[in-house]
């Protein structure tokens, strides 16, 4: 931090700065940063304890890297799963838990030049309509507990994708009968604003002859709308493989990038944001240039490029995205 130039804050008070921002690692929470990510549970083996083993390893691939194709490419290439694991436990009900360190699966999706998916992903919305037995359209909420909630449930498990539902109260009747007369993807994403989502998938659902479902699936993110019709679990598909496409990474990608942000207006802001920016996977490092006024200018190096960092950083709702700077920073105001 040599080059820090503070303007008002004396020499005392840059070392406790930096002493505070080692102090506050859980200084808030952004986009949801998803836990367990290299963690996942498999059938009981078919075979062998190999089988489980191998099939961890494809679904872990998959979530890491976000690409449906990924599981099948780093098995074809380890086929001695194995060796990889960092940890397993045989459950009561005969599945298995298998753990990996984050490291090594970054280096199998590296060697199969495969994208990382880091953990920081959008709070998706799920807005779906399910006919029941009878017939009637009834809407999937937080108190929902039947099978259909269930199947998107256990797809964003092994996607990692974070879900939100709605309490489904009045005014979320409301919002839904909006939503179905104006499907477009700014009236789609805006729905979300109550839960803070940062992605809204909204799913309406028919059944045919035999009772089998069908689900024609609108995905909003990062202001753009992708549509399908599928299963239940296709639309869980959708939001992932569109979620990764905008935000992971290949690993050779490197850039150093220029980051300012305004409203650094005390030691706890300061703090605050080197956490944040440190504790994002894509960052590898953050250089401090200058903290004038209230103004912290930065360099940061990432993995990938501006813009993911940028999209990265628009999920969190202390961050507000400033006018474009004429220097070509990446600009921010830390607005709680």
């Amino acid at each position: 931090m040599s080059n820090m130039r503070f303007k008002q804050w004396g020499p005392c008070a840059m070392r406790w700065a930096v002493l505070l921002a080692a102090w506050l690692s859980a200084a808030g929470a952004g986009a949801v940063e998803v836990a367990g990510l290299y963690d996942v549970v498999v059938g009981p083996p078919d075979k062998s304890r190999d089988s489980a083993f191998t099939e961890a390893l494809r679904q872990v691939a998959v979530r890491a890297s976000g690409d449906r194709n990924a599981g099948a490419k780093v098995t074809a290439a380890n086929p001695d799963s194995r060796r990889y694991v960092q940890r397993f436990s045989f459950k009561p009900d005969g599945t298995v838990a298998v753990g990996y360190d984050s490291a090594t699966v970054e280096k199998l999706l590296t060697a199969a030049n495969l994208p990382i998916w880091g953990r920081e992903r959008p709070a998706t919305l799920v807005w779906v309509n399910v006919p029941d037995a009878a017939g009637r359209a009834t809407w999937v909420g937080a108190g929902w507990t039947g099978a259909e909630r269930d199947a998107i449930e256990a797809a964003a498990r092994q996607r990692g994708l974070p879900l939100v539902w709605p309490a489904m109260d009045a005014q979320d009747i409301s919002t839904v009968t909006g939503l179905m007369t104006a499907r477009d993807a700014e009236t789609l994403l805006s729905s979300g604003a109550r839960y803070r989502a940062d992605a809204v998938l909204l799913g309406m659902a028919s059944r045919d002859a035999t009772g089998m479902l069908t689900v024609r699936w609108s995905f909003s993110f990062n202001g753009e709308q992708a549509e399908l019709q599928g299963a239940l679990e296709e639309g869980v598909h959708l939001a992932a493989d569109r979620s990764a496409k905008v935000l992971a990474v290949m690993p050779g990608a490197r850039s150093d990038v220029r980051v300012r942000v305004a409203g650094i207006a005390n030691l706890e802001a300061y703090a605050r944001t080197l956490n944040y920016l440190e504790g994002l996977t894509l960052v590898r490092a953050v250089a401090v240039e200058q903290l004038q006024s209230d103004v912290l200018d930065m360099r940061v190096s990432v993995r990938g490029d501006a813009p993911v960092l940028r999209k990265t950083i628009a999920m969190d709702r202390r961050f507000v995205m400033d006018r474009e700077s004429a220097d070509g920073a990446l600009t921010f105001r830390l607005v709680n």
